[in-house]
């Protein structure tokens, strides 16, 4: 998580693929982003504030602002997650995992 207000970034180079930005419910991701990466890696950053400045088609560059995360009601809870395969739904991998492995530094 992250406090309530706190600039979030890209973790890497790639390309907007998703940025809803509505109040309408929506599995309870809230505001979010995700980017690919390519290669099937995609990074999601849910329950964003309203000011997301990533578009869907942008190139957005690793340590690019993306959005500050929102107040989750008792306290803030922007999920950060890695995601691996062909589509947006992917399969959410284990951070520690790719680090372990070599995959990610």
């Amino acid at each position: 998580g992250a406090s309530y207000g706190s600039a979030i970034y890209a973790a890497g180079g790639g390309t907007g693929i998703t940025a809803y930005n509505d109040s309408g419910y929506n599995g309870g991701y809230g505001n979010y982003v995700i980017i690919d990466h390519g290669s099937g890696l995609m990074t999601w950053y849910t329950n964003l504030s309203s000011d997301i400045s990533v578009r869907v088609g942008d190139s957005v560059t690793a340590g690019q602002f993306i959005s500050h995360a929102a107040d989750g009601g008792l306290n803030a809870d922007l999920n950060f997650q890695f995601h691996v395969g062909a589509s947006v739904g992917g399969v959410p991998v284990d951070l520690q995992k790719l680090i372990s492995n070599g995959l990610i530094a």
